[in-house]
């Protein structure tokens, strides 16, 4: 190679250098818009779809989370609890038999003489009903469930449902029930619908049903219950389900308004005889052997 061809390619070599040199000097100063490398947009793309993504997800986990909450408060959760928290003695009693809340106060029925007491919370007889009922009648009477002018008697002998007036105890209305007829297995618990106004009354065993009465007294359910040995006493709890005693148990069934269980309480009484509750979370049962009234707290309540 020659001298000149030597020189010609140094020359080229230096004006590059200094091109590029050049185009170095003059970037900071550029202030002409650049697009980005692919590799920058894709990561930009998957950052606002992963965002996207997310967001979603947290309105459901949300969403989730408040049902559950409802559910577990207003509405109805898998489990309650149940604390005893006081028991009364009904000194004007020596067999209580069937217990009913309405309006603020308890009533229950002697098992002897068939007389309907009106009850404070700790058991304090308030006011009395007598029944225009015959001796023999008046001893069958094992449930009640109180309306503002009435009360509705079951009575077992004769498997009929009574209605007796407040004022004077007057007899109002008669509904047999012939199904129900069995001697001591007959009926035994009795509460009103607070939604329908339907009555609902329990043979007591060998089988266990409920009956429930529409507005013209006949029988338009029948319902076996399940998994309870017996019945002896119906009270109305939430969201249209049903509260059942059982003696032979010795415990409180929680059933659905088919008889299904969903749960079940014990209960450290021999004789329960009649179960109430106040729609709160407040719940009682009353002891025919000692003459008690049990008062039990829900957790958590109903509202």
């Amino acid at each position: 190679m020659t001298q000149t061809h030597r020189t010609d390619d140094m020359d080229r070599a230096a004006g590059t250098q200094q091109g590029a040199a050049g185009e170095q000097e003059r970037a900071p100063n550029d202030t002409s818009p650049r697009r980005p490398s692919v590799s920058v947009v894709m990561s930009v793309g998957l950052q606002r779809r992963m965002l996207r993504r997310l967001t979603r997800l947290t309105a459901v986990v949300l969403a989730v989370a408040i049902l559950s909450s409802c559910q577990g408060s207003a509405g109805n959760p898998s489990q309650f609890a149940l604390e005893l928290i006081a028991q009364h003695t009904i000194k004007e009693l020596e067999q209580p038999s069937g217990l009913s809340f309405h309006d603020d106060r308890l009533y229950t029925v002697g098992d002897h003489d068939g007389a309907i007491l009106s009850l404070a919370a700790d058991g304090t007889v308030v006011d009395q009903i007598e029944p225009d009922l015959s001796s023999d009648e008046a001893k069958g009477i094992e449930a009640l469930a109180v309306t503002d002018e009435s009360v509705w008697l079951a009575l077992e002998p004769s498997a009929e449902l009574v209605q007796v007036r407040t004022s004077d105890g007057a007899v109002l209305t008669r509904l047999p029930i012939p199904e129900a007829l069995d001697g001591n297995n007959g009926l035994e618990g009795l509460m009103i619908d607070p939604d329908t106004g339907n009555l609902l009354t329990a043979k007591e065993e060998d089988p266990a049903l409920l009956f429930e009465l529409g507005g013209d007294g006949v029988v338009i359910r029948r319902m076996p219950v399940s998994d309870v040995k017996d019945i002896s006493g119906l009270a109305p709890f939430c969201d249209g389900e049903i509260l059942v005693v059982s003696q032979e148990d010795r415990a409180v069934h929680r059933l659905t308004r088919d008889g299904d269980q969903l749960q079940s309480w014990p209960l450290d009484v021999k004789g329960a005889e009649g179960i109430a509750f106040d729609g709160v979370g407040r719940l009682y049962v009353v002891d025919e052997a000692e003459a008690r009234l049990l008062v039990f707290e829900l957790s958590p309540s109903c509202r």
